[in-house]
């Protein structure tokens, strides 16, 4: 069978550019750019199980912890999170305390 009909009987949700579109995909081509030029290309893996353990190392270590991103604000994604997790808290606590406020 085709690829295609792989993908329809495994219940996978097939994504697409339309023909002359390049912008669908634009995040996962740069991710794999990324991947490329700061990992795979630098490396010599020695059989395929290093390269399943290496990947993810990179990943972790590198792509999320210390490689900023221009879409969240040239943060690493892990310092963004932590960020925006403290901003919700903050919030939380704002919302909390005017409703104790407005209880008293």
């Amino acid at each position: 069978p085709d690829y295609v009909t792989v993908l329809e009987n495994n219940h996978f949700k097939i994504s697409m550019s339309a023909v002359g579109n390049p912008y669908d995909n634009a995040y996962a081509e740069a991710f794999m750019k990324t991947l490329k030029n700061e990992e795979v290309y630098l490396e010599d893996y020695e059989d395929f199980t290093d390269v399943v353990e290496r990947i993810p190392q990179f990943i972790e270590a590198v792509y999320n912890r210390k490689r900023v991103h221009s879409g969240i604000g040239y943060l690493p994604p892990e310092e963004f999170e932590q960020r925006m997790l403290e901003k919700s808290k903050t919030v939380c606590n704002q919302r909390l305390n005017l409703n104790e406020n407005l209880s008293s």
